[in-house]
């Protein structure tokens, strides 16, 4: 992939095409979070502002991780003289592939919370989402 798509904040429907093709284009991916309630959204650590929070029923945030990336992880847990040369692997991977998910157009960070280190994409850029956005997409927050 070698020309950025022009960045503008995506759709719930073009977010969850533009994933899907990333997932097609770096095979073995697995979705491990989604929309979350507040409380989830606690309990594993996010951000108050996390872009999970957002939806229900249209998610606009994803973290991924690659099943490859899974093996080295256990490999790492069960030889921890080779737990820093893995987890060096791990975001070096995790950043190739969020090269690919800007060239689709999304947003993202590789980032070690929760679920240790993934891939976090979302339809919008960081900030504040629009009044506008969340009207036409029919996105809120939900509590607990």
């Amino acid at each position: 992939m070698n020309r950025a798509l022009n960045r503008r904040p995506l759709s719930p429907d073009e977010f969850r095409a533009r994933v899907q093709r990333l997932l097609e284009l770096r095979e073995g991916g697995r979705i491990t979070s989604t929309w979350r309630s507040e409380g989830q959204n606690s309990a594993v650590g996010g951000s108050p502002e996390s872009k999970h929070l957002w939806g229900p029923l249209t998610p606009i945030a994803v973290d991924i991780v690659w099943n490859y990336v899974s093996s080295l992880d256990l490999k790492s847990r069960q030889h921890p003289d080779t737990e820093t040369a893995v987890t060096h692997a791990l975001e070096t991977y995790h950043t190739e592939v969020l090269e690919d998910a800007k060239t689709l157009g999304l947003y993202g960070i590789v980032h070690d919370k929760g679920s240790g280190i993934h891939l976090h994409l979302q339809a919008v850029p960081p900030g504040e989402l629009s009044t506008e956005y969340k009207t036409k997409f029919n996105i809120w927050k939900q509590g607990l």
